[in-house]
C-alpha cells in the first residue's frame, strides 16, 4: 500500500544528512536472500511489527531518521562479512552513529548528526576498509522531487 508522506515527515527527512559508504567488496544478492530465507520465519521482521515501528516513528516528531530503518538481511550478511559490523561498532563507539545496511549490502549508510561528523566518518571508514571504500554524501528524494 502506498500512502502520501505527511508534510511534517517530508521536513524531517529533508533535514537528514546521510553518508553512503561501500567497501570494495560486494555481497551476492542471491546468497543474501538465500541466507535470510534459511532463517525464516525468525529472520524476518514480522509485518505487524514493521507497521507498529513505522506508526511509532511517524507519531514521534522528535524521532530521527536513524530510528526509521530496519533491514532483516543485515544479520546474515554481517555474520559472513565481518568488516561491516566491525565498522558499525567503531562508528557507534567513537561517534555515537549507527551504520545501517542498504538492500542486500555491501553498501551501508550513516545518518549524520553534525556537519563535522562527515570527515570523522570518512576517516573511520578508510581506517577500517581502506581508501578504496566509497564515501559519498547523499540527498533523500521522494519521487522525482528532492526533499
Amino acid at each position: 500500500m502506498i500512502e502520501p508522506v505527511p508534510v511534517g515527515v517530508n521536513q524531517r527527512l529533508a533535514a537528514a544528512r546521510l553518508l553512503l559508504v561501500k567497501p570494495a567488496f560486494g555481497v551476492n544478492t542471491g546468497w543474501a536472500y538465500g541466507a535470510l530465507a534459511a532463517q525464516a520465519p525468525g529472520g524476518y521482521l514480522a509485518e505487524a511489527e514493521a507497521e507498529t515501528r513505522l506508526e511509532a516513528w511517524l507519531g514521534d516528531e522528535s524521532a530521527g531518521v536513524d530510528q526509521l530503518g530496519f533491514n532483516s538481511m543485515a544479520a546474515p550478511v554481517w555474520a559472513k562479512h565481518i568488516a561491516l559490523p566491525t565498522l558499525a561498532r567503531g562508528l557507534q563507539r567513537e561517534l555515537g552513529l549507527t551504520l545501517a545496511m542498504s538492500g542486500s549490502g555491501s553498501a551501508c549508510y550513516v545518518v549524520l548528526g553534525e556537519a563535522e561528523q562527515r570527515e570523522a566518518v570518512r576517516q573511520s571508514v578508510w581506517e577500517c576498509w581502506g581508501e578504496s571504500a566509497l564515501v559519498r554524501e547523499v540527498t533523500l528524494r521522494v519521487g522525482s522531487r528532492e526533499i
